[in-house]
């Protein structure tokens, strides 16, 4: 086994056992506390493993293209196991989790909404990715005949106040290149028979819903189905 790997798994491990300690000793010590403790001994351990890698050579000689340890198995792990499977850039791909399965938390634990990014300020990071991500999900949905609801959103308001709030987030999804558009509230039967509004109502039509597991399962199989760069999925 590389040293890169021996490290990158003894960081995994000792990352569990701190995650298990801060969940005991968290209610009872106080952060001011806690937090400078972590920091002195994570500043301990670092110097002990420079101390220990003796040979700084040959932590250097490593060959990264040779193995990829990713210490998170949700949509995001996946995703980047996924692409990295696809590069064909590495020998080996190993996920390590401390859980049984992969997506076991907030990735299989959702309403599966596929949101447009309407909602998000121009200078924030999720304006810059969540349209994209949006039509790259989307793609992916089809392209691989996953189950999906193609149902849209409508965005509605009680009283004049909100309807400037409308108008305001019709506005903001130009800017964030969202498909949107801001209607009056004598077209919401067209979208949505059950709704009301006041004088206006935002439609959102990439707004769908999916299936995480399929969608999760789905990158799953493309790994494994990359020949000889399939990823292990290691259990901590």
């Amino acid at each position: 086994m590389l040293l890169g790997e021996i490290l990158s798994l003894g960081s995994a491990i000792t990352w569990g056992i701190s995650v298990s300690l801060f969940k005991i000793i968290g209610n009872s010590v106080s952060p001011y506390i806690l937090n400078p403790l972590k920091n002195t001994i994570g500043t301990i351990l670092f110097v002990l493993t420079t101390l220990l890698v003796s040979d700084i050579s040959a932590v250097n000689a490593l060959n990264t293209n040779e193995a990829l340890i990713l210490a998170l198995s949700g949509i995001i792990g996946i995703t980047i196991a996924r692409e990295a499977a696809l590069s064909r850039l590495f020998g080996k791909i190993i996920i390590v989790d401390k859980e049984k399965q992969a997506g076991f938390h907030a990735t299989s634990r959702n309403s599966g909404v596929v949101h447009s990014g309407f909602y998000y300020s121009l200078d924030s990071k999720k304006a810059q990715f969540c349209s994209e991500g949006n039509s790259l999900l989307r793609k992916y949905i089809l392209e691989n005949s996953l189950s999906y609801k193609p149902c849209g959103k409508v965005v509605v308001s009680k009283n004049v106040n909100e309807d400037n709030t409308i108008q305001i987030l019709g506005d903001r999804a130009k800017e964030n290149n969202c498909e949107v558009k801001v209607c009056k509230s004598s077209e919401i039967e067209k979208y949505e028979p059950a709704a009301k509004t006041k004088s206006l109502f935002l439609w959102s039509p990439n707004t769908w819903s999916a299936s995480p597991n399929e969608i999760l399962n789905c990158l799953l199989n493309e790994i494994k189905d990359v020949r000889d760069k399939g990823a292990s999925f290691i259990v901590i």
